[in-house]
């Protein structure tokens, strides 16, 4: 068991206001560069993709 709270990564929901920031917190921010300078035009895609933040 685990006393964690909040989202788990490898389990989608949408539906959390600010979902992006709920998964990845503080480093939102620099992941959202990380993918705009690898991936400017979202090539690579998925339900939990860090897109424009």
């Amino acid at each position: 068991m685990t006393k964690a709270a909040g989202p788990f990564q490898n389990v989608p929901a949408r539906s959390l206001t600010n979902w992006q920031r709920a998964y990845c917190g503080e480093n939102l921010a620099r992941l959202a560069q990380v993918n705009k300078t690898v991936d400017p035009i979202m090539l690579f895609t998925s339900a939990q993709a860090i897109g424009p933040v």
